[in-house]
């Protein structure tokens, strides 16, 4: 990249916190260094950055499932990277000590603040043995909420998303246990390019085999709390989009 040439922008999670902003940063001064190009780290703007984001160049945009595939369908980004062995999953929940009853159709909370409820909720639901007809689902605002529900009595199952389950304190786990995870595999975080810089693709893979064997490499991948990274491939691409109803534009 020339010196003329804009400095491009690295757009992380509104909610990442300092932890993993210093990975992050590391991650880009290793960028940097190897292709040659100038890089800067930046928030994207909270809740769903696609919107925001859909008009701009020159950006590198790591997000969760939902933001990479909007992102896909609505303004053409490239995936190109995600983390090895880290996908969005769903869980079952129900109240400790509370032992689920006959009663047909079962109450279950569920948030609305997470794509993936209840699109795998259901599934999962399905898994347990619990038809259509055996059970209605209970819509609220937040995940917090929807655990509220269960907690009061008002539910007597919840649909929560393992992230915000990794999310609350032990104390607060202990009212509830798992009554099952789903394992689908099917959606997962990832870093993209916007369309302008598709031809980035192969040599920003490369630079992500290569820090495997930097020195700095598994520092930087312990700071990002991830394990390592992998090229995206076209057919799990294909299948989050498929259970999204998006598709890759032509």
């Amino acid at each position: 990249m020339t010196d003329k040439s804009p400095r491009l922008r690295l757009m992380v999670p509104h909610e990442d916190g300092a932890d993993r902003l210093a990975g992050w940063y590391l991650l880009s001064v290793y960028l940097q260094r190897t292709l040659g190009l100038a890089l800067r780290v930046e928030h994207a703007p909270p809740g769903d950055p696609v919107p925001s984001l859909a008009q701009d160049r020159g950006l590198i945009v790591y997000g969760q499932a939902h933001t990479v595939a909007r992102g896909v369908a609505e303004a053409g980004w490239i995936p190109v990277m995600r983390p090895m062995k880290k996908f969005e999953e769903v869980l079952i929940l129900a109240r400790r000590g509370v032992t689920s009853g006959a009663r047909r159709p079962v109450a279950v909370a569920c948030g609305e603040d997470h794509w993936l409820l209840p699109e795998l909720g259901l599934d999962l639901l399905a898994e347990q043995g619990l038809g259509e007809d055996d059970w209605v689902l209970h819509s609220h605002a937040t995940a917090g909420q929807a655990l509220a529900a269960l907690l009061d009595g008002a539910c007597e199952l919840a649909l929560l998303a393992v992230s915000d389950w990794d999310q609350l304190k032990p104390a607060a786990r202990h009212a509830f246990y798992l009554v099952a995870q789903s394992h689908s595999r099917a959606a997962f975080p990832a870093l993209c390019v916007s369309a302008d810089l598709k031809a980035m693709r192969p040599a920003l893979i490369d630079a992500f085999d290569g820090l495997r064997q930097h020195a700095s490499g598994q520092h930087i991948c312990a700071d990002l709390g991830e394990e390592g990274f992998e090229a995206v491939p076209m057919h799990g691409l294909e299948a989050m989009l498929a259970r999204l109803r998006m598709r890759i534009p032509a």
